[in-house]
């Protein structure tokens, strides 16, 4: 009769099942491989079996700890975090794949519990949404842009911040959303700048985070220099902050042009300088070269450009100056009565009568009136 197996082959025969059922856990069948372990439980009598580990890495943590339930081994897990891996993927064994075990050894486990874990930069606000995307990427993170909103001081396409809810530190993989600026609102250009004072409107325009310019200076004949008559033509209604506002300002009333009025009647002159806006001061003179009523100069200057208002000072002839002929007869000589006529600014004429005689009158008579350097004879006797 043939001879019994051994006891060794026996237990190896006995054994095989569960490599079996180990191998159709590998290959996905771990419902009804685990139902086949529980039916073809080995008897407690039976002699210890050394299997080789299975590669178990890349496997679910569930899988692997089903194949070593079914080839006898105890399991021991340890998490760790690891870039490229997936949570509850196994990353390592010990031992490792290939390596014999006896049944009821232990195997260790290291399980993916995620990606590396970043801390979130906390300076993004005022940075570009391009530099604060290479930044994040670099760390292993993604971008989102969450909203879009005015901001005072960031500008338009920079990051004012991430979410409130962000935490401080994330998975690499894990997307970081950002609140992204679309720049401060616009401004509304104000529109009661007329009237204001340059100063007055340039606060004002500031104030509201524009600038101000003086585009252009206009004269306004209701408008006082240096006051602001409005805003360019082509301004509009709003404008971005930082954007200037070119103001209109009046260079007060446009110069007026002084008429030439010399040789005119005073009323004549005075009609023509009051309609250009001027004023008239009157200074009547005696004038021996220029008929009475008539002017002879004025100041300022026919030509000249002067500010609305201004006072034309006209010189208007009185005629000749009319003088009293004075009374010679204290003279001793004819020279000294003519000193005396040119002191008075008459002129003296001639002499007659006595060759020996001292003068003794005038003609015209003494107290008769004269024009200014009117000539007057002395009479001698």
């Amino acid at each position: 009769p043939a001879e019994p197996a051994s006891t060794d082959e026996s237990g190896r025969r006995r054994r095989w099942p569960w490599v079996v059922v180990a191998l159709a856990l590998l290959a996905g069948g771990g419902v009804a491989a685990n139902g086949a372990l529980a039916e073809k439980e080995p008897p407690a009598t039976e002699r210890s079996v050394v299997l080789p580990v299975p590669a178990l890495v890349n496997r679910s943590q569930e899988t692997a700890e089903a194949v070593a339930r079914a080839a006898g081994w105890k399991t021991t897990i340890r998490s760790e975090r690891r870039d490229g891996t997936l949570v509850g993927q196994v990353i390592a064994t010990t031992p490792t794949a290939g390596s014999r075990l006896e049944d009821g050894g232990s195997i260790e486990l290291v399980v993916s519990s995620g990606q590396t874990v970043v801390d979130v930069p906390t300076d993004l606000a005022g940075k570009p949404l391009a530099d604060v995307t290479a930044r994040l990427e670099a760390l292993g993170l993604k971008v989102a842009t969450s909203e879009t909103r005015v901001d005072e001081d960031v500008a338009e396409g920079s990051v004012i911040g991430v979410v409130g809810s962000t935490p401080p530190t994330l998975e690499r993989g894990s997307t970081v959303e950002v609140v992204v600026s679309s720049g401060p609102p616009p401004r509304d250009v104000p529109s009661d700048l007329a009237g204001r004072s340059l100063a007055d409107a340039t606060a004002r325009i500031e104030a509201l985070g524009l600038k101000a310019d003086t585009g252009e200076t206009r004269f306004d004949e209701d408008v006082a220099e240096g006051t602001v008559i409005g805003v360019a033509d082509s301004t509009p209604a709003t404008l971005e902050k930082g954007s200037t506002v070119r103001l209109v300002v009046s260079g007060g009333p446009r110069p007026r042009s002084i008429p030439s009025v010399i040789g005119e009647t005073e009323a004549a002159a005075t009609e023509e300088i009051t309609a250009q806006q001027l004023e008239v001061a009157v200074n009547p003179q005696f004038n021996p070269t220029v008929a009475e009523g008539e002017v002879a100069s004025q100041i300022p200057r026919a030509g000249a450009e002067v500010p609305r208002g201004t006072t034309i000072t006209i010189e208007v002839s009185r005629g000749p100056e009319q003088v009293p002929i004075p009374d010679i007869t204290g003279a001793g000589t004819p020279a000294e009565a003519a000193a005396i006529l040119r002191a008075e600014g008459l002129v003296p004429g001639s002499v007659s009568g006595s060759s020996e005689g001292s003068p003794v009158g005038t003609s015209p008579s003494r107290g008769t009136e004269v024009d200014s350097g009117a000539p007057v004879d002395i009479l001698l006797g």
